[in-house]
């Protein structure tokens, strides 16, 4: 596909990304971040610096509508120096885009690598984010990603923040309260996702994939470190494909990887005494005499 380097062509990939955002048409908006890529050479920025600008926006944006097919450095460029892009897409979810690409690796520790990085790049990063600068020490500074983190740690700490602190957080935090209900709604998105890049993918709470998962002979979901009933009609489908052999449950992927240390971990996420432990504890015993 080759661009045309003017500002009606540029309104109208604008237009057209606006409209197709959120659809199925994946392969169509990869087509067009490479093609802008191609175009935006340095010769066309010295052609017209205003309107470079303007195309290496649009690129970003579709650069994270397609998050999970870029290559690394890709991914990271955009999350260090474009990050505020993601609150111009309508109903954008960066941790389910991440997770696409996460979930292509199968060495557990590639993927807590990856997270850790990106985490490093919040930490540090000074995309603005909100218009309502915070009080720090007593002192006014701008309403930027790396800002509104301090803020985060001192109430919560820099390990994984329990769940009720985190909710006490956007209800208690003076800073919060000067937030508009916008600028909250964005910063409750970016801190949840910050949370996730905490947990490791080799540990029940931050296992990536949805499992199928049998508990005393019930069929659920296991997600995001929590396991979910199902509908009758998706368990009759996920059982027709496990018999085919499509699925495997979260208790049988870790048996094959002969991984007792995750397996008690999985266990003991559970509380003493409930069904779901139980289970698991017996599979542990087997494996014991295996």
């Amino acid at each position: 596909m080759i661009l045309e380097y003017n500002y009606e062509n540029f309104n109208k990939l604008n237009r057209i990304f606006d409209n197709i955002v959120g659809y199925n048409y994946l392969n169509e908006i990869i087509m067009v971040y490479d093609s802008l890529n191609a175009l935006l050479t340095k010769e066309k920025e010295r052609q017209d610096p205003i309107l470079y600008k303007k195309y290496k926006h649009l690129k970003n944006k579709y650069g994270f509508a397609c998050l999970a097919s870029l290559a690394e450095d890709e991914i990271l460029e955009l999350l260090e120096n474009h990050l505020a892009v993601i609150f111009e897409i309508n109903d954008y979810d960066l941790w389910i885009n991440l997770k696409k690409y996460l979930v292509i690796f199968s060495d557990y520790k590639e993927r807590d690598r990856l997270k850790g990085v990106i985490k490093n790049i919040l930490i540090k990063n000074k995309a603005k984010i909100t218009k309502t600068g915070l009080l720090i020490n007593n002192k006014e500074v701008i309403g930027t990603v790396d800002n509104w983190l301090r803020d985060y740690h001192i109430y919560l700490g820099l390990g994984p923040a329990d769940r009720l602190k985190f909710e006490e957080y956007f209800s208690s935090s003076p800073n919060i309260k000067r937030a508009t209900v916008s600028e909250k709604k964005r910063l409750k998105s970016l801190f949840e996702f910050y949370e996730k890049l905490k947990l490791s993918s080799n540990s029940p709470q931050g296992f990536e994939e949805r499992v199928p998962i049998k508990i005393n002979g019930e069929l659920k979901i296991w997600k995001d470190g929590f396991l979910e009933d199902i509908d009758s009609t998706v368990k009759k489908s996920i059982s027709d494909l496990k018999a085919l052999g499509f699925f495997k449950d979260k208790i049988e992927v870790i048996k094959e990887k002969g991984d007792l240390n995750q397996l008690k971990q999985l266990a003991e996420s559970y509380p003493a005494g409930s069904f779901e432990r139980k289970v698991i504890e017996e599979e542990i015993e087997k494996m014991k005499h295996e």
